[in-house]
C-alpha cells in the first residue's frame, strides 16, 4: 500500500515497476527448488511448478524494464535539476496495481495456478442449485 501512495504522489509508476521487478527477482531465488542431500533425485513438483510460474512473471516483468527504464532516466535527471514538478501522467495507480497485486502474491508464497477443474464444476453446479431453488 506504501508503494501505491508513493506512486500517486512522489514516484512515477515505472519507479514502482522497478521496485516490484526487484521483489519478485528475491521471490524468484526464493522459490528455486533445491534437492536435499539424501534424496538428489527426489525434487516437489509443487515447488516446481511454482518455480516455473514465479520464472514466468518475471521473464515479464524483466520485458517491461526496457519500456519504463528512459522515464527513469529522465525523472531521475528532472530531480537532480531541482525540477520538482510532476509528469502529467506517471502517476497513474491503476497502472501498477495488477503487478503489486500479483508480486505480493508471490511474496508470500501462494500459487496463482487456477483451481482444479473439478473444484470449478462443483462450485458452479453450486451456484446453479442455489439460483434455482429460488
Amino acid at each position: 500500500m506504501a508503494l501505491l501512495l508513493a506512486v500517486s504522489t512522489l514516484i512515477p509508476y515505472q519507479g514502482a515497476v522497478l521496485i516490484l521487478f526487484l521483489v519478485h527477482a528475491l521471490s524468484t531465488l526464493a522459490a528455486r527448488p533445491v534437492a536435499s542431500p539424501s534424496s538428489v533425485a527426489i525434487l516437489d513438483t509443487a515447488a516446481i511448478s511454482r518455480f516455473n510460474l514465479y520464472s514466468s512473471i518475471f521473464g515479464f516483468l524483466l520485458w517491461l524494464l526496457p519500456v519504463n527504464a528512459p522515464v527513469l532516466v529522465v525523472w531521475a535527471r528532472d530531480l537532480l535539476a531541482n525540477w520538482r514538478q510532476p509528469f502529467v501522467g506517471d502517476h497513474n495507480v491503476l497502472r501498477v496495481v495488477g503487478i503489486v497485486a500479483v508480486v505480493v502474491a508471490c511474496e508470500g508464497g501462494r500459487s496463482l495456478s487456477p483451481a482444479r477443474r473439478d473444484q470449478c464444476v462443483q462450485q458452479s453446479s453450486l451456484t446453479s442449485y442455489r439460483v434455482s431453488s429460488n
